[in-house]
């Protein structure tokens, strides 16, 4: 059997990498939760501090637990979010500088049942289909995970239901 995709890789599909990368790093989410945990206490401080400074007015001790809470809540909910945009804008920046330009263009990927042919720019790379060590996607893209931190993505664009099907299905 052999099945050749030819497509083109985009800064928006090596977005969508980046950032289903992130979200499946264990150490990166174990870092997102520390922080929103530290947010957590440090308005909690904040907000018994205050308390106990205006102990004397119960008013304005009401104005200031619903402003800190809202904030707070404001805060730790948009927090991901935020990170996101801020990955996306740092992306954006190393994509200006040219130090991605060879990620992004035209692309071929053959698939044999036991190996892998992937072409682009710089060359021809072959991959044995147990050297894949993972085959995970997005809404957008397909991604062939040849180590913990480099995959071949292939954007879901130039795909079929059934290309899709068989990419998703290959290490099984």
């Amino acid at each position: 059997m052999k099945k050749e995709y030819k497509y083109k890789i985009t800064e928006d599909d090596f977005i969508d990498f980046q950032l289903h990368y992130l979200k499946m790093n264990s150490n990166m989410t174990s870092s997102i939760k520390k922080t929103i945990i530290i947010l957590i206490a440090l308005y909690i401080i904040v907000f018994v501090s205050m308390a106990i400074y205006f102990r004397d007015n119960a008013f304005l001790i009401i104005i200031i637990a619903l402003l800190v809470s809202a904030f707070s809540i404001l805060q730790v909910v948009t927090y991901k979010k935020r990170l996101d945009r801020k990955i996306v804008k740092k992306i954006k920046e190393y994509v200006r500088s040219g130090k991605l330009d060879k990620i992004f263009g035209d692309k071929e990927l053959v698939i044999y049942d036991d190996k892998v042919i992937f072409k682009e720019n710089g060359g021809t790379s072959e991959f044995n289909k147990d050297s894949i060590e993972k085959i995970d996607s997005t809404g957008k893209c397909i991604f062939f995970y040849i180590s913990e931190m480099s995959a071949i993505i292939i954007p879901k664009d130039f795909l079929g239901n059934d290309d899709i099907e068989f990419l998703l299905s290959y290490k099984n």
